[in-house]
């Protein structure tokens, strides 16, 4: 329950809250000691490059479920994405398949059209589930930039749908596509976070898909950037390009 973890958080600090999550404790002086520990550039990473207030529950959400938000969303959806070539092939069913009436192109289309709408339904749902526990704290946090903030990960998902379509058609067993997709996921994570510490690391946000997708951005209500949608989105096109290539020209195994 998120509230009960925000109010947690704050009671570290040794101090009481007001209903909306600020210390008001006289030897804090209305500060929440944990505000110091993200001066700490080793935690930047985890408040996305922003500075993160802790009396404020948007950073506090920011800070418990936008630094981890994203990789395990994208485990979970890269577990069902691999699957949609390599499953067929390795239970020997995918000549049976394509004997029918459908051609490679379509078959793979569908597959991933198929994973894209479970991803999109499953981060509406963790948007609105969201939305009513954040708004439970304070409900002066305006409930589409709670739901975006979810939402607005779908094309960063769509990315991580496409290389496990890739993978997926490369691989002729499901284990090995998974753990090749996972080991992407922790790499690009990995990466984003990095790009956080140092000014000197920054250019490694701009070679993950990570760091066109800014979850901090949508819940403060700041999100305008349309070229880093558009960047996911034409990845996103080329891999997908490269998976129907690559599946078009694959020799399945009897």
């Amino acid at each position: 329950n998120i509230t009960v973890s925000y109010m947690t958080l704050i009671h570290m600090a040794n101090g009481n809250v007001t209903s909306t999550g600020i210390v008001v404790d006289v030897g804090l002086k209305g500060k929440n000691a944990l505000n110091d520990m993200m001066n700490d550039p080793t935690y930047a990473g985890f408040g996305g490059g922003r500075a993160v207030d802790f009396n404020d529950v948007r950073g506090f959400v920011v800070f418990e479920v936008g630094s981890y938000f994203g990789v395990v969303t994208a485990i979970y959806i890269a577990f069902l994405a691999v699957g949609v070539v390599a499953r067929d092939v390795e239970r020997k069913s995918m000549d049976l398949i394509l004997s029918m009436p459908v051609t490679r192109r379509r078959f793979l289309s569908e597959r991933t059209l198929a994973v894209a709408v479970m991803s999109f339904l499953a981060l509406l749902a963790i948007g609105l589930v969201m939305m009513f526990a954040i708004r439970g704290i304070d409900d002066s946090i305006p409930a589409g930039d709670v739901v975006s903030t979810f939402v607005g990960g779908f094309p960063l998902m769509l990315v991580i749908i496409a290389w496990s379509a890739v993978l997926s058609v490369v691989f002729n067993e499901v284990k090995v596509a998974m753990g090749a997709s996972f080991v992407l996921v922790l790499l690009a994570y990995i990466l984003n976070f990095a790009s956080f510490i140092t000014p000197d690391w920054e250019w490694m946000g701009t070679v993950t898909p990570y760091g066109y997708y800014n979850f901090g951005d949508f819940i403060f209500g700041e999100w305008d950037a349309w070229g880093d949608l558009a960047i996911l989105l034409g990845l996103f096109v080329v891999l997908m390009a490269v998976a129907v290539y690559l599946f078009d020209r694959k020799e399945l195994p009897t």
